[in-house]
Formats: C-alpha cells, sequence, structure tokens
C-alpha cells in the first residue's frame, strides 16, 4: 500500500529571524502572556500544481514593554498532483502547510528564548481553519 501523500515539499528553510532583548523589562511581570502574531503567504503558481509559502511568527513588541520581540520566517516550496481540485490545494496551503512549517520553527524560538530571564517561548497550539 502507497501512503505517500499527494502534497510533498521541498526542504524548509529558515528565511530570516531577528531577536532582541528588552534591557528594562520589569522581571516581576514575569507571570504575563506575551503575544504571538502569525501571518502566512501563499503564492501559487497560476498554471502549475506548486505554491512557494512563508510563516511569518512575531513574538513580543517594545509597545508592550515584552521581555524580548522575536520575527522569524521559515518558507517551503510544495507541490501536489494534478488530479488535485484547487479547493483540496487551497486547503492544503492555508492549513496543513502553515502548521507544517510551524512545527519547524517552534523549537528555534524555543530554543532562543530558554535562555532569557523571562524563560522559554513555547508557541502555543494554532488553529490555521480560522481566518
Amino acid at each position: 500500500m502507497d501512503r505517500k501523500s499527494q502534497f510533498q515539499f521541498t526542504r524548509p528553510e529558515l528565511k530570516s529571524i531577528s531577536f532582541r532583548i528588552n534591557e528594562e523589562f520589569d522581571t516581576a511581570e514575569k507571570e504575563r502572556e506575551i503575544e504571538a502574531n502569525i501571518s502566512v503567504d501563499v503564492n501559487k503558481h497560476k498554471e502549475k500544481p506548486y505554491a512557494h509559502v512563508e510563516l511569518t511568527v512575531s513574538i513580543g513588541t517594545q509597545k508592550n514593554n515584552d521581555p524580548y520581540t522575536i520575527q522569524a520566517t521559515e518558507m517551503s516550496d510544495f507541490r501536489w498532483d494534478e488530479t488535485v481540485d484547487d479547493d483540496t490545494s487551497d486547503r492544503f496551503l492555508n492549513v496543513n502547510a502553515p502548521s507544517f512549517l510551524l512545527s519547524y520553527l517552534r523549537p528555534i524560538i524555543a530554543s532562543i528564548t530558554s535562555s532569557s530571564s523571562y524563560g522559554t517561548y513555547n508557541i502555543p497550539m494554532i488553529n490555521f481553519t480560522r481566518n
């Protein structure tokens, strides 16, 4: 039995990452939650079963006086069998692909933040089925 998916990907790549510690962060605020924003950019080829997908995670802001700010982008190219219809490929590209890319960013961000005075930031589970 062949269990290979109709969707495949190229090796995911960390496109960019920035990490800045807030030297003025008040460690007494350690219990508050840091906000994370996630954006997905899908560039689907018009004629071929191919798309380039980028996932960007932004954590913390200086405006909120968060302990650090992080912005990281992970990317990969996806391809699928030509028999797959547009609705299915769109669903895959907007739900499965970002979830897949987030699984690569999650340990990177946890590792970077693990040595901060605030502690390790673990990206929560994200529901990509909502717009």
